[in-house]
């Protein structure tokens, strides 16, 4: 039974330079390269060896074999230097794929190019940007977390005061003759808690800012206190204090 060459490799047509003896010629991926015989069989067994023996082989052809053409140059390189230099622009998981494709031993050592000065200074420019876009990453969920802790504050003050002014309004006696809850505008002061990231007295300025900012999250708050009463409520803070507004739920 003839033999025939690995499913690997073929061979091109006859170029018009012929080759020199003992000089191998293969075609990669579109670019050629050139050995001699004698540096692959001294190798051993390797794929490429194997393309050598083929004896359907015409010497005066080049041999096409599939692979990558920037990588195939380092192959060659193991034949000459028993060991492979990369640059780093090649993965080391690259060159270990196609050393076990073109059959080279194991243990074949393949290293990384120094880094030179240039590289250098591009590969701590490179570290330098991961760094800060990780921090502004950090920045913006430590922020978001900040916001989210302010929320659940504000929404606690908020509920504390709502049932401060409901219970304000319990002692103010709300009940008339019928003994059915009086509705209007009462106006019930100034309450005693203070948000937890307040500074300065109840009279200041910023006090009077957080606590107008607050109001609509009290008002929600005193709303749902009172809704099962068949009751409404506003809530607003002015500078004589807190201000409910009741009004009866129209059904």
């Amino acid at each position: 039974m003839s033999q025939r060459s690995p499913k690997r490799a073929r061979q091109a047509s006859p170029i018009n330079d012929p080759l020199p003896n003992g000089l191998v010629r293969f075609r990669v991926d579109g670019e050629r390269f050139e050995i001699l015989e004698q540096t692959l069989r001294a190798k051993g067994d390797t794929f490429l060896v194997t393309v050598l023996d083929d004896p359907w082989r015409d010497d005066a052809k080049e041999i096409c074999v599939e692979g990558n053409k920037e990588r195939f140059r380092y192959i060659l390189d193991w034949y000459r230097y028993g060991s492979i230099l990369l640059p780093r622009s090649i993965g080391l998981a690259e060159m270990k794929r196609d050393c076990a494709f073109f059959q080279l031993p194991e243990d074949v050592q393949i290293k990384h190019e120094s880094a030179t000065l240039a590289q250098g200074v591009r590969m701590i420019a490179d570290l330098r940007k991961n760094i800060q876009e990780q921090c502004a990453e950090m920045t913006r969920i430590a922020k978001k977390d900040i916001v989210d802790a302010e929320t659940k504050i504000l929404d606690a003050d908020a509920q504390i005061i709502a049932a401060w002014i409901v219970e304000r309004l319990a002692q103010r006696s709300l009940k008339g003759p019928e003994d059915q809850p009086q509705h209007g505008c009462f106006l019930l002061g100034k309450d005693s808690h203070k948000l937890k990231n307040e500074t300065g007295s109840s009279n200041s300025d910023s006090f009077l800012r957080l606590r107008v900012a607050l109001a609509p999250r009290v008002e929600q708050a005193v709303k749902q206190l009172l809704d099962k009463h068949g009751y409404d409520a506003k809530a607003a803070y002015g500078s004589n204090g807190w201000a409910c507004t009741l009004c009866p739920l129209s059904h």
